[in-house]
């Protein structure tokens, strides 16, 4: 068998390049290789073809498919809505792998002494699919509104933050006179 030439006709953007020196003699039961090579310049899958030249109009197409490792964690943000002033309210947050590979949540930091965190155990391996869940709990100690960050600290650096949102309130007692 006699390659002519081999070449790509996907549309990856030059991520894949093939090296080698045509034409190639392959003898009978032989192999000869061939460097493929995968360049990651994005996140995700890439896919190009391979079209080998085999001479006299005849073509083989080899798919080819390159996967760049996404890391990506997300959280929602949460309100707590009116909450008595030395009252606490507590929600269950999600920290969830919505990536394609592995990521560590460390630490969960908040700014605001009003908002406390319970994680379990830190740090914390999430593979990808996997939910890591947090207790949030809002105790106001005046009334008005807050506004906290709540940043989710990992291994890929990534910026993931959940707005926390909650209004202290008091109870108001009337006095009726019978």
């Amino acid at each position: 068998l006699i390659v002519a030439a081999a070449s790509l006709v996907g549309s990856s953007g030059g991520m894949f390049s093939v090296t080698g020196t045509f034409p190639l003699v392959c003898p009978p039961r032989r192999e000869v290789k061939v460097t493929v090579c995968y360049t990651a310049a994005l996140e995700g899958a890439q896919r190009d073809t391979l079209v080998w030249d085999v001479g006299c109009g005849r073509t083989f197409r080899q798919p080819l498919q390159g996967r760049t490792p996404l890391p990506e964690l997300t959280i929602a943000d949460a309100d707590f809505g009116e909450v008595f002033v030395g009252d606490s309210v507590c929600r269950e947050l999600a920290i969830v792998n919505t990536g394609t590979e592995p990521v560590t949540v460390t630490e969960v930091q908040l700014a605001d002494a009003v908002f406390r965190a319970f994680a379990p155990t830190l740090p914390s391996l999430l593979a990808p699919g996997d939910t890591l869940r947090i207790r949030v709990c809002f105790t106001p100690g005046d009334t008005g509104s807050v506004l906290a960050t709540m940043t989710i600290v990992n291994d890929k650096q990534l910026d993931v933050r959940a707005r926390l949102t909650g209004r202290g309130i008091r109870a108001i007692l009337v006095a009726k006179s019978l």
